[in-house]
């Protein structure tokens, strides 16, 4: 089923005397379709999208055509086709460059200072870790007061990835369990949040094919009332 193919259709005029009208698709029309089945869990499963993958191929495999593409942006509650899948090597540079200048410029702008606590608790020799992480600095830019302006943070000279040990503490509780805490500092490069941003795009949900005879017969019946 093609995704428009359904949508109402309006009559629209660029003439300004309103002599000659248009039919055009309103796409600006919006349904929820079967909120029930996209909020049960236990229709959906997880695919890890691969290099090459595009919504189109994904529904052709899963569903047997590749039109039902617009199933899996409501799936997942996508609105970008583009940028709100996992983008391919190719694209992936070519939106670096657009949005920082070059490859290079993203590998040494400072996106943000990661800050990670790994606490290591240690009971009869069996040993559990577990690591909390917040961001330190939301904004890669300082005040100069003297110009007035926002000065854009670079990577510290310790290297692109540097990391810095703020402390490391151990305690030995009264009840024998030992107890490590190790705080440490990373700058986080515009290429590399980019990198991270886009990789946790690569899980999707598909929702189980049974399912998609009914999901495009009420959006069909939606979109007539």
């Amino acid at each position: 089923m093609y995704y428009f193919e359904n949508f109402p259709n309006i009559y629209y005029t660029f003439d300004k005397d309103l002599q000659q009208y248009y039919v055009l698709k309103n796409i600006f029309t919006r349904v929820n379709v079967i909120s029930s089945v996209l909020q049960n869990s236990l229709v959906f499963y997880k695919y890890p999208w691969k290099d090459g993958d595009t919504l189109e191929s994904i529904a052709f495999k899963y569903y047997g055509d590749p039109n039902r593409h617009w199933i899996i942006l409501f799936a997942n509650t996508m609105i970008d086709p583009y940028f709100d899948v996992p983008l391919n090597q190719n694209d992936f540079a070519n939106n670096i460059i657009a949005n920082y200048g070059s490859i290079e410029a993203a590998q040494f702008e400072l996106d943000h200072i990661q800050k990670l606590t790994t606490v290591t608790t240690t009971v009869g020799g069996s040993s559990n870790t577990v690591t909390y992480t917040n961001t330190v600095t939301p904004e890669p830019y300082t005040y100069d007061f003297a110009t007035n302006t926002l000065v854009q943070q670079t990577i510290p000279a310790l290297g692109l990835n540097p990391v810095v040990t703020v402390s490391d503490t151990t305690v030995i509780t009264p009840d024998g369990s030992i107890v490590e805490t190790v705080i440490t500092l990373t700058a986080v490069t515009a290429y590399d949040n980019e990198v991270a941003i886009n990789e946790t795009k690569r899980e999707i949900m598909l929702i189980d094919p049974s399912y998609i005879p009914q999901i495009e017969a009420q959006f069909q019946n939606l979109l007539s009332t």
